[in-house]
């Protein structure tokens, strides 16, 4: 086995190799496809099946239609029993690599446990305690987001809906965010996504259980995995040789090529939890950050500042039909223990302005309101002030929102992006100092007092 899964990953490189050697060609607003796909029909008989645990299990196919027979416990809690078909797939490039998983399943039939389950899988290894990330379905229709973060850490479940057989379920990598989606009208709905850091050549695939030792058959058809990879590498010897100001805490035009390179200064900031930024080149050669699809928040800058002005300009593809969500997350603050605080403002829903608050990781909406639809691909620019417990957003230099926040406020950290299904490039992200001649960075400090002077020194 260990022999087999070698093999199959040279393969996969060497196949990412040659697709790389291969022109790439770009155009106005560039997204992820002017590289060749990765792809490779389904085939169990060049696949690889993993029996974890005391599981066992057999495929067969009729068609594009596959019988997947196994039991086995479960995917769940710290390690697994179930079968696994699976082959390698490289996502080298981090949000700049999409692996996307597509599959129909028509039913879930022979079970004897409620819970048995079958579903689509990103796995990190051949380990039984391995991370990694299942979107489900039970025989009843209901559907399962299960998780595991850490090898041999305790497995996290997300509840989705219940759907009616047969229904197509997709599952999808951007480095490492996951996200889950079930087709509904027609219509492509995204679930949830979750983090889970794996490796570069993770495995995808499909598999199942039964919770006894009779086994489920799980029949799935229209089985796909494909790859899409589209980095840029950065641009070699480039100098930044724009003035920095004194006030200027942070400046990103993207012109290097990266979102990651060190040494980090105000005019070179390194975007936290980011490999391979997809920086895109335009038909006029400004370069900006596509976020093409990829779902979750990133941060950068110090978890200190208190005062200030963030700004950053955003055009949207307008081909693109997702939420179109692209935010700027201002006094952004992660934690381990606490959760995510910060401050979203931006675009939602293409037509539509909000304001948003994150305070130990929950969500709530502050403010919103209607713009012109977005899905224009024109140039706006976003700016976020926040002074004090007061929040005001501007849109192309008007503003549009405004809020003072009572309840107990974010007022220090730095900033951020976040996006959800959208196709949208990102450019000149700037951050100035506000100079607050009443409290200074006092009552920033110490949560309040905004109307008072700060204490003498």
């Amino acid at each position: 086995m260990l022999e087999l899964q070698s093999i199959r990953r040279a393969c996969a490189r060497l196949c990412l190799i040659l697709s790389f050697l291969l022109p790439a060609g770009l155009s106005g607003l560039i997204a992820p496809g002017g590289l060749p796909q990765a792809h490779a029909a389904f085939s169990p008989d060049s696949w690889t099946l993993t029996e974890y645990g005391n599981a066992t299990g057999s495929i067969s196919a009729s068609g594009s239609t596959y019988t997947l027979q196994t039991n086995g416990y479960n995917v769940w809690g710290t390690e697994d029993e179930f079968t696994f078909v699976s082959r390698v797939e490289e996502s080298p490039y981090d949000e700049c690599s999409i692996v996307t998983i597509t599959a129909t399943i028509e039913s879930v039939s022979n079970y004897e446990n409620v819970n048995a389950s079958a579903g689509l899988m990103f796995r990190d290894s051949d380990t039984a305690g391995s991370k990694n990330v299942m979107w489900r379905v039970l025989p009843n229709g209901a559907t399962r987001f299960t998780y595991r973060t850490a090898d041999g850490g305790a497995s996290g479940n997300i509840s989705g809906p219940t759907l009616a057989f047969p229904m197509e379920l997709k599952l999808v990598r951007q480095g490492s965010t996951f996200t889950a989606y079930y087709k509904q009208s027609g219509q492509w709905k995204l679930h949830r996504y979750v983090t889970v850091g794996m490796d570069a050549d993770a495995m995808a695939g499909i598999g199942g259980f039964s919770v006894t030792s009779n086994p489920i058959a799980a029949v799935f058809s229209h089985v796909d995995v494909v790859g899409v990879n589209n980095y840029t590498p950065m641009e070699g010897g480039y100098t930044d040789t724009e003035p920095v100001p004194g006030d200027l805490l942070l400046r990103d035009r993207f012109e290097d090529g990266s979102g990651t390179n060190v040494p980090e200064t105000a005019a070179n900031p390194v975007w936290r939890g980011v490999n391979y930024a997809c920086v895109m080149q335009e038909n006029d050669g400004n370069r900006a950050w596509s976020r093409y699809a990829m779902n979750g928040i990133v941060l950068t800058g110090s978890k200190t500042w208190t005062d200030y002005e963030a700004s950053m300009e955003a055009k949207f593809d307008p081909d693109n039909t997702g939420q179109n969500i692209a935010e700027l997350i201002v006094r952004g603050r992660d934690t381990k223990l606490y959760g995510n605080f910060y401050y979203a403002a931006g675009f939602s829903g293409s037509s539509k302005l909000v304001l948003e608050k994150v305070s130990q990781g929950e969500l709530s909406r502050l403010k919103e309101a209607a713009i012109d639809n977005v899905n224009d691909g024109i140039w706006r620019t976003l700016k976020v002030r926040v002074l004090d417990n007061t929040i005001n957003v501007y849109l192309n230099g008007q503003l549009k929102l405004q809020y003072t926040d009572d309840l107990l406020p974010n007022l220090k950290g730095g900033i951020g992006i976040r996006t959800e299904e959208s196709n949208v490039l990102l450019d000149n992200v700037i951050v100035t100092k506000l100079n607050d001649p009443l409290g200074g960075d006092y009552d920033n400090e110490v949560g309040g007092n905004f109307d008072k002077p700060a204490p003498a020194q």
